[in-house]
């Protein structure tokens, strides 16, 4: 006959409590690591972000991405620029040169590319971009992540993944332009620059 003494019964039965509930939450929200977030983290679930719904700047001629927190608002991309799926085959494919982030954070960038001709050429994603000695310069869209503060979205992991592969880039900044001051509304409106 075994015998428990209550202070080992309480412990177990406190433990068994605690692990139980947890195993079936991380189950169940394996589905939310999905898109960008779940290809930065392989899947091992990072910390909730809170915003893990935002998959970077919207599609051209979308609606704007207001984030729930902070109220930050984040225009859908240009007409004519490349996705960033389009841009992590093309880092892939060795096409990418080099890539200029503007200033202040970066949710501004272009990628000099080169031109491969047919479905992954130059003028395929923009008719109107000139392309010298088989390259061109593109500006990033749908996709791109774009600098939220309260979500995993931040140009730093292209960054990281142009190091990596050791890509150029630069952050340009322009002296001449005249800082935008956001104005921040009462309770309930939206901040806008």
């Amino acid at each position: 006959k075994v015998q428990i003494s209550r202070a080992d019964a309480l412990r177990a039965a406190i433990t068994a409590a605690c692990t139980i509930p947890l195993s079936v939450p991380l189950a169940a929200r394996a589905d939310l690591n999905q898109g960008a977030l779940g290809a930065t983290c392989v899947g091992f679930g990072c910390n909730d972000y809170r915003g893990q719904d935002f998959n970077g700047m919207p599609a051209p001629g979308g609606e704007d991405y207001v984030s729930e927190n902070t109220l930050q608002v984040v225009r859908p991309a240009e007409r004519g620029s490349m996705p960033y799926s389009e841009f992590l085959q093309a880092l892939k494919d060795k096409r990418v040169l080099g890539v200029d982030f503007i200033a202040p954070n970066g949710d501004e960038a272009y990628a000099l590319v080169k031109d491969s001709g047919g479905t992954k050429s130059c003028s395929a994603i923009n008719p109107d971009a000139p392309v010298v000695d088989g390259v061109c310069r593109l500006r990033m869209g749908e996709g791109w992540p774009v600098e939220v503060s309260n979500s995993w979205s931040s140009p730093s992991w292209v960054v990281r993944i142009l190091d990596n592969e050791q890509v150029p880039h630069a952050l340009v900044i322009d002296l001449k332009k005249k800082p935008q001051r956001a104005v921040y509304p009462k309770a309930g409106g939206v901040a806008k620059l």
